[in-house]
């Protein structure tokens, strides 16, 4: 099976890893890796990147949702509000029992490849709060347009993603950020009108120059007038050689 770059195919999804990508594998035994997947998702996915190992694809159109997907119901208090493209959690699509079974599942299989595949691994404890835990938050800031603009960074990249309102955070952090992001804006917007009014003044300084240059021109048009009499070919002539030649 020749699988190409923006070739879109057909996957069940069996399982996903570590940074929140559905693994799925294709007739050959190629593994695909699917953002946004979810296991036991049966999905279709176009094709972004192709290497002789592994495969990466886009979630274009899930035909047949997994159980595990999150559907509003089940331990997980709410939906996240944010962007699909906010890299600030990884399973945000799927229900928090199975993100417990998941994680221990990894640290079974961290047993097992550093050769202690007996050790028992107990059940994921939790304490059944899965909204307004985190104790803890480091936001990117930028600004886009004259405003600024916080959150998380898209996956792979420092474009931020805005979200103010993170429902892993407490409210209060909600509350302190909206005062520092009008803060900076107001930072922004000072420094914004000190930025106009050095721009408007570039700008008179131009149309003071192009008066300085439109004036001696008129004067060396005149003087050559004066000196070619009243021959209008002359006058043409010394009008065109006033100018400074644009190639010199």
């Amino acid at each position: 099976m020749n699988i190409k770059k923006n070739d879109i195919i057909e996957l069940e999804i069996t399982d996903l890893n570590n940074l929140g990508c559905g693994v799925g594998k294709t007739a050959d035994g190629l593994v695909v890796f699917v953002k946004g997947a979810v296991t036991g998702d049966r999905v279709l996915a176009k094709i972004i990147k192709v290497t002789s190992s592994f495969l990466v694809g886009k979630l274009e159109k899930i035909l047949v949702s997994s159980q595990n997907r999150f559907d509003g119901e089940g331990m997980r208090d709410v939906e996240c509000k944010a962007p699909q493209s906010c890299g600030g959690c990884i399973y945000r699509n799927i229900k928090y029992e199975h993100e417990l079974v998941l994680k221990r599942d990894y640290v079974k299989n961290a047993f097992r490849k550093a050769g202690l595949p007996d050790v028992e691994v107990q059940e994921t404890r939790t304490t059944g709060q899965t909204t307004g835990y985190r104790n803890k938050a480091q936001y990117p800031v930028a600004a886009d347009n004259g405003e600024i603009k916080t959150g998380f960074y898209s996956p792979h990249s420092h474009r931020v993603v805005h979200c103010p309102d993170c429902s892993l955070q407490p409210e209060e952090f909600k509350d302190i950020l909206a005062e520092v992001i009008d803060y900076l804006n107001r930072i922004l917007e000072t420094v914004g009108l000190k930025e106009k009014r050095e721009i408007q003044a570039s700008i008179k300084e131009l149309e003071n120059l192009r008066n300085l240059f439109e004036t001696a021109v008129s004067k060396a048009v005149e003087t050559n007038r004066e000196i070619a009499g009243t021959n209008p070919k002359a006058i043409e002539t010394a009008r065109i050689n006033s100018y400074p030649n644009p190639l010199y």
